[in-house]
This record gives structure tokens, sequence and C-alpha cells, in this order.
């Protein structure tokens, strides 16, 4: 059956911290002393999240991923995941076997066993639920930024927004990834973000970021849930945002992308100005780019200042599911 199939993608050796995983009325996980309990979850739906375009083996390995990153930026380290499925009675075995292809990818990339789960029939689409696990010696919140900490990202932005975008506008020309290396690129980063899991877990346990959260609706929109939960303001410099070369070839000059694009799945956090140097020996660690975009002032909300150095007010945009 599909559920058998699953079951023995992940027999076999369990790591220390699973005492029973797939195949009882729930799993058993074992926390290390002194860390604390980190659960997130993320729901994919057909139509709003993905659709054709994006090959089963692929959703799996995003929908994975992107909890990832919800641990990173806890700064906490994964360690099990659970996942739902419900799909129409229609939809062909291979989907499925493909789907946990993916997800057996990046769990054993990331030492991340799937520990659980559900399938069910769908009577329109496929909705995808994952569960992630984790745990943290330290945790960074959304709140703690204070004026003066330096607004930092790691990463470039844009990347996954303009990818999909040009994707759309690109899917009636024959063979567009082929053609386009650099649409190739932003696809990718579209399709495969990267967790900043060792970045993130360095930064919340040696105590420098002040408040983290991951980009995933866009910079604006989510600097301004650090701003809110924080009761402060930021003056951002748009000059200072990374972009990737590829980013910089196709926006056509737009930088909208990189502001309220979203699903970029890069850290966003505040730290103390005075702790810079620190910051950038993690990120020498990590080979991770971190960038210094602004920093946080008295008030409220977001101050854009441009290239030739006038300011703006700006709303705090980005993705929302119901307005």
């Amino acid at each position: 059956s599909t559920i058998e199939t699953i079951r023995r993608r992940w027999e076999g050796a369990l790591p220390p911290q699973v005492v029973l995983g797939i195949g009882d009325d729930a799993a058993v996980l074992r926390p290390a002393a002194g860390r604390r309990l980190l659960v997130s979850t993320d729901l994919l739906t057909e139509g709003v999240h993905f659709d054709a375009r994006v090959p089963p083996r692929a959703l799996g390995r995003k929908a994975l991923l992107v909890n990832l990153s919800d641990i990173a930026a806890m700064g906490g380290i994964p360690r099990a995941f659970l996942s739902a499925l419900a799909l129409p009675r229609e939809t062909e075995t291979h989907f499925v076997e493909e789907l946990y292809a993916g997800f057996e990818e990046i769990s054993r990339a990331y030492r991340v066993p799937l520990v659980g789960g559900d399938l069910s029939a769908s009577p329109a689409g496929i909705f995808l639920c994952v569960t992630i696990l984790g745990e943290a010696r330290r945790v960074v919140e959304r709140r703690g930024a204070a004026v003066g900490d330096l607004v930092c990202v790691t990463g470039t932005l844009g990347d996954a927004a303009l990818g999909r975008r040009k994707m759309l506008e690109a899917e009636s020309e024959a063979s567009p990834l082929r053609e386009n290396p650099d649409l190739a690129f932003l696809w990718e980063r579209h399709l495969s973000p990267t967790p900043r899991l060792e970045a993130g877990n360095l930064l919340a346990g040696e105590g420098l970021a002040s408040a983290m959260i991951d980009i995933s609706d866009g910079l604006l929109g989510d600097l301004a849930h650090i701003l809110k939960e924080s009761g402060v303001a930021a003056r951002i410099f748009r000059e200072r945002i990374p972009r990737s070369p590829a980013y910089r070839r196709l926006c056509g000059g737009d930088d909208h992308d990189a502001l309220t694009g979203g699903e970029d799945y890069e850290l966003l956090f505040t730290v103390p100005r005075q702790r810079q140097a620190e910051v950038d020996a993690i990120a020498r660690r990590t080979r991770t780019d971190i960038t210094v975009i602004g920093w946080i002032e008295r008030g409220e909300g977001i101050r854009l200042v441009d290239e030739a150095g006038g300011e703006s007010r700006v709303a705090p945009s980005g993705y929302r599911h119901f307005g």
C-alpha cells in the first residue's frame, strides 16, 4: 500500500532523539536536557502555494525546507517532522511516491526523520501539511528589537518571487529554463530555499540576535512583524538590500520583489550595533552572506531611504491570504 511504501522509506536505525517513529498512535521523542521544544506547521494548498508547474518531488523538498526555515528563525535545531496529505482519489500513485521522495531527500540531508502523519482523500485539490519539531537552548522571538539595533538579512532577496513571476510570463515560450540561465537560477531559488539553520542557531546560541524571523511574506511585511512586537520603528536603505546578479539582470530596475515578494526564507534579524563584529564572524564561519540594511529607531513603521537620500514612509506590504 501507499502507506507501507512511505513507511519503508524511513525504516532502519532512528536517531537517538526518536524513541518510536512511524507505525503507532503517536511518535515518541526524547528531548535533550535543558532545551526547549519548538513546534511549527505549514499548510500548502494547490492553486495557492503550488500548481502543475511544480513537480511533486520539488514540492516535497520545498514543503520540508520551509518548515526547517521556521526552526532556523527561532534559533533551533530540527529533530523530526510529520506530514498530512489530502488528495483527490484519481491522483496517480507516482505523484505520492515522488512527493515523499522529495521529503526523503531533504530528511536525509538534514537528518530529520519522518515520525508520523496522515493520508486522506480530498474532494477537490491537493492539501499538504508539514509539522516540524525542534529544540533550542536559547530561543529568539520576533519581539526584542531595541532602538539602535542593526537590521540584518542573510542571503539575497527577491529571487523566489521574481523567479515565479518570470516563469508565469515565460510559460508560453519553448524551454525557457534551458534558454535563460538567470531564470533557471531564480526558479530554483523559488523551489529550493536554503534554511539558515547553522547561522540561526549561532545567532541565538551566542545571544546576538535580539529579534528574528524568516522572510516568507516579504521583507517589508515580515519586518513589520518584528517592529509591531517590539514597539519600535526602522530605517531601511534601499541600496543596501542584497540582490543576486540574476535578479539584477532580470528585474528591469524594479525592486518590488526584493521588498515585498516573499518566499525567500532568509533570516531577518536585529542585533546590537556593538556586536556587529561577532555577526561578521558567524557569516564567515557559516559561509553565509549577512548584510546590514538599516537600523531600529523610536516610533512606528518603516522609513525607506532611496539612493539619493530621500526617504518615505512605506506600508508593511507583503503576501496576505485574506486581504
